[in-house]
């Protein structure tokens, strides 16, 4: 069998450092853990768990309170320190866009975003011109 260009299943080792880190709470621990288990059964691919993965073991070292313990601003101060990290502005709208996924799924049923998130807004998808009569919509 053909191996992804993403070598998915070799990066899963991220749940290894999950799991080793001493940095995150055994609550946060199995909150990360039930949460990428409910992705993979409605079908999400190893790569988008991977991302959530990812986003939520930076996200829970951010922060020194279990995620269901967060309230509203908590969750703000969260998303200005991920806004002045640094990051370009993509990857600050990939984590807004993981925590109101992560909590509507904790809060929400799935179904709903709870108050506590509804009022993020990640970026807009934006358009690169490639050529001055082509463009792609990223």
């Amino acid at each position: 069998m053909k191996e992804s260009i993403y070598d998915v299943k070799g990066r899963i080792a991220v749940t290894r450092r999950i799991n080793a880190s001493d940095q995150i709470s055994a609550r946060n621990h199995q909150l990360i853990f039930n949460f990428s288990e409910h992705c993979r059964l409605q079908g999400l691919s190893n790569l988008k768990i991977l991302f959530y993965l990812n986003r939520f073991w930076n996200i829970a070292r951010y922060t020194e309170k279990n995620f269901d313990k967060l309230n509203k601003h908590d969750i703000e101060a969260l998303v200005k320190r991920i806004q002045n990290i640094g990051y370009s502005p993509r990857t600050v709208a990939d984590y807004l866009m993981a925590i109101k996924t992560f909590w509507k799924w904790l809060e929400g049923k799935s179904e709903i975003y709870p108050e506590k998130v509804a009022w993020i807004k990640p970026r807009q998808r934006t358009t690169l011109y490639l050529h001055s009569d082509n463009a792609v919509s990223i």
